[in-house]
C-alpha cells in the first residue's frame, strides 16, 4: 500500500535523477570540448524498413544539420566518418559522452536512477521514467508534483542550445 503523495515524490525522485545525469553529462561534454570534440547527435529519422532509412547528424550546440541522408546503417556510418574527416575534427555522438570522457569506460548515466518510494513497485517506476522521458508535459508533471512549471523545467533542461522540446525530449 502506497501512502501520501507516493506518485508525486516518485516523479520528484525522477526529476531529481533526470538533472543528475544532465550535470553529469555537461560536466563530460566541458571535458571534451576544450579537447576538440565536436558533440554530435543523430541517427535514423522517420520509418525503417529492415534495412534502409532516413537519417541526419546535428551538431549539439546548435542544432546545424551537419549532414542528412538515406540509406543502411553502414550508409549512415560511412557518411558519419566523411562529414567528421571534412570537418577536421573529432566527432563524438552524445550517446557515447561518458564512454569517451571515462577513457572507454562505460559507466551508464543510468545508474543515476531514481529513488524509489517504499511500497512503489519497480515496473511502475520503469513506466513513469518512460512517461516522464516521453510524452509527459510540462504542465502534467508540474500538477502531479506540486513543483512550479519552471522548477519543471529547470530538472529536465537538456545541454545544448538547440534542445528545446517538451518535457523529457
Amino acid at each position: 500500500m502506497l501512502e501520501g503523495d507516493a506518485l508525486g515524490q516518485q516523479l520528484r525522485n525522477i526529476l531529481d535523477a533526470e538533472a543528475a545525469g544532465t550535470a553529469q553529462q555537461e560536466e563530460r561534454i566541458a571535458m571534451l570540448e576544450p579537447q576538440g570534440y565536436r558533440i554530435v547527435d543523430g541517427g535514423q529519422e522517420g520509418a525503417y524498413d529492415g534495412e534502409i532509412c532516413d537519417y541526419a547528424c546535428t551538431d549539439w550546440r546548435t542544432g546545424e544539420t551537419l549532414f542528412a541522408g538515406r540509406g543502411t546503417y553502414q550508409d549512415y556510418l560511412a557518411a558519419f566518418e566523411a562529414a567528421a574527416g571534412r570537418d577536421g575534427r573529432e566527432w563524438c555522438h552524445r550517446d557515447r559522452v561518458d564512454e569517451v570522457a571515462t577513457g572507454g569506460t562505460h559507466d551508464d548515466l543510468a545508474s543515476l536512477g531514481p529513488a524509489r518510494v517504499p511500497g512503489m513497485p519497480d515496473s511502475l517506476v520503469h513506466a513513469l521514467i518512460e512517461w516522464v522521458e516521453g510524452p509527459a508535459t510540462i504542465e502534467e508533471l508540474a500538477g502531479l508534483t506540486g513543483l512550479t512549471a519552471t522548477r519543471v523545467q529547470d530538472l529536465l533542461r537538456q545541454p545544448g542550445a538547440h534542445q528545446t522540446a517538451p518535457a523529457g525530449s
